[in-house]
C-alpha cells in the first residue's frame, strides 16, 4: 500500500505489487475486522474509509475484465 501521490492518483496498490488479488482481498479483511486508519510503507495514513472507496471503485472497473 502506497500513499505518496496526490489526492491517491493511480491509486493505493504498490507499483511492484504481483498478487494484486491477494493484496485486495488481505485490504478487505482488514476492512471487515475494523481497521479504521491504514498506515502504508510509503506516504501518509489513508482512512478506511477511502481504502474502502478505492478498493469498491477497483473491483467495478474490473469485474467485467
Amino acid at each position: 500500500m502506497v500513499n505518496y501521490r496526490p489526492f491517491a492518483y493511480g491509486g493505493y496498490l504498490p507499483p511492484y505489487g504481483e498478487d494484486i488479488p491477494t493484496i485486495l482481498d488481505s485490504w478487505e479483511r482488514l476492512l471487515r475486522e475494523g481497521a479504521k486508519t491504514f498506515y502504508p510503507a510509503h506516504g501518509w495514513p489513508i482512512p478506511a474509509s477511502k481504502l474502502l472507496a478505492a478498493l469498491q471503485n477497483h473491483r467495478n472497473r474490473h469485474a467485467h475484465g
